[in-house]
């Protein structure tokens, strides 16, 4: 999704003015729309919100126990139940968000030509699930259209076991199939994509061992080959077996296969070069799973497009929109000593969290003198005073960095 409403949904953004709307019963007004009743008093005991509710209530009678039906206990696999809350149970259901893009997506797919960061995300990742998902906190995987995983000692050959709960927006089951066709369009030439081909590449074509098992063995040895194939996003056979990747590419500029997730796009909730709505399934599945407890909360995300960043904060003050992300340190401590803000309509937030959100600085290349000598850099490091230029210039908004690499296991604390 957009950096924006992704970091706004995750509670990750740096810096923030969100309107406070009314309430109005009108989805088209914006807002909390119809709210449900306060929520407040839900347990936060992960306990109380299991994995997998009523396991066997889906699964085929026709497929036994060994082969991952009803009554399969798990023994000899892997499997997470006891991870943590990722969302907050207090969350109410309801309303929409609308989210602003600069420009309308060339296409909604998230694979082939033309493809942008929304294809793949805000479009893909909510309609779309994976076998499996990692943790947000502690990067755990943990179960999602996969209950359970094995691993071959020598690491090349992964097992995994379909929930036989999981339901397509139709109604109809997930069942292993649907991963061989799912890897089966990444690896198709006519899908026009080389970097899912050289993923998704890298391994054997997958095995259906049941309805509810599938296999894959990997072609080469390497660490992130399980987290590629676990991250595979499914979509159902029945629609990839009368379609190859040409015709994907043709057809599915802006329409989307129906997915398992917990958000639907339709071919009536796309206005091209306006807007689009994904809208919230009142029957997705996987929504009392402990891993999507107060999480999907909007009945809609609208993406509307708004071309010229100084539109896109008049249409806000006006409330045409929810949420206005602030890039600009000026913009935080002098434009917004408005009246709405005054009144508390729109919230100002600042948002701290260990995901620097990109650095400043001077790039040196250090390959021609007499930039190769560390004495001349360390030179021209002393001629900036970072602090002055952070308060003076930077309305004391920003931080000093140590490393390009901030945050991460490539930053040098001890830089001087």
């Amino acid at each position: 999704m957009s950096s924006r409403l992704k970091l706004i949904l995750s509670l990750a953004l740096t810096v923030s003015v969100v309107a406070s709307c009314g309430g109005g019963k009108s989805p088209e007004s914006g807002g909390s729309g119809n709210p449900t009743a306060s929520n407040n008093k839900a347990s936060l005991n992960k306990a109380d919100y299991p994995v997998f509710p009523d396991a066997d209530k889906g699964a085929d009678p026709a497929v036994s126990a060994e082969q991952g039906g009803k009554g399969f206990t798990g023994q000899g696999w892997e499997t997470n139940t006891d991870y943590d809350l990722i969302g907050d149970p207090r969350a109410v259901k309801g309303g929409m968000i609308r989210d602003v893009e600069a420009d309308f997506p060339s296409t909604l797919r998230p694979y082939g030509p033309n493809i942008t960061s929304f294809n793949t995300t805000i479009s893909s990742a909510m309609v779309y699930e994976t076998l499996l998902v990692l943790h947000p906190n502690s990067l755990d995987y943990i179960p999602a259209v996969a209950t359970h995983w094995q691993i071959s000692p020598d690491k090349t050959t992964y097992k995994f076991r379909i929930d036989p709960n999981a339901r397509w927006a139709d109604g109809m089951p997930v069942v292993a199939d649907d991963v061989v066709a799912s890897w089966a369009l990444t690896v198709d030439k006519g899908l026009q994509d080389p970097t899912q081909s050289l993923v998704f590449g890298k391994f054997e074509k997958p095995v259906a061992e049941s309805k509810y098992i599938v296999s894959v063995k990997s072609k080469v040895l390497n660490w992130r080959n399980f987290l590629y194939f676990s991250g595979l996003a499914i979509r159902p056979s029945s629609i990839l077996k009368t379609i190859n990747g040409d015709k994907y590419v043709k057809d599915y500029n802006y329409k989307m296969i129906p997915g398992s997730g917990a958000y639907a796009v339709a071919d009536t909730d796309v206005d091209k070069g306006n807007t689009i709505k994904i809208k919230r399934r009142s029957d997705y599945w996987a929504e009392k799973q402990r891993r999507n407890i107060g999480t999907g909360n909007f009945d809609e995300v609208r993406v509307v497009i708004v071309r010229d960043r100084n539109t896109e904060f008049e249409k806000f003050k006006r409330g045409d929109t929810d949420f206005y992300a602030v890039n600009r340190a000026q913009m935080w401590a002098e434009w917004l000593d408005m009246d709405t803000v005054k009144r508390g309509l729109i919230q100002k937030r600042r948002i701290w969290n260990n995901n620097p959100n990109g650095i400043q600085g001077i790039m040196i290349n250090t390959r021609k003198a007499p930039l190769d000598d560390l004495r001349v850099r360390k030179a021209i490091r002393m001629l900036f005073d970072r602090q002055t230029l952070i308060k003076e210039l930077m309305f004391d908004a920003y931080i000093p960095e140590d490393s390009i690499f901030p945050g991460s296991l490539n930053e040098n604390p001890g830089n001087e």
